[in-house]
């Protein structure tokens, strides 16, 4: 599969970003596409963030 164009929104405690037209669009301060990951036990039902 060859694809030019992918976009990605995730809604959490902020709005996540895209990358199109081969360009990584940076929002209105410059702080979108902020990369965060969160680890989650499911055993004790905790989470690491």
């Amino acid at each position: 599969m060859n694809k030019n164009h992918i976009y990605c929104i995730t809604i959490g405690t902020g709005i996540g970003g895209a990358y199109y037209h081969h360009e990584l669009m940076d929002g209105y301060y410059q702080q979108a596409n902020s990369v965060g990951y969160l680890l989650y036990d499911s055993v004790t039902k905790t989470n690491f963030e």
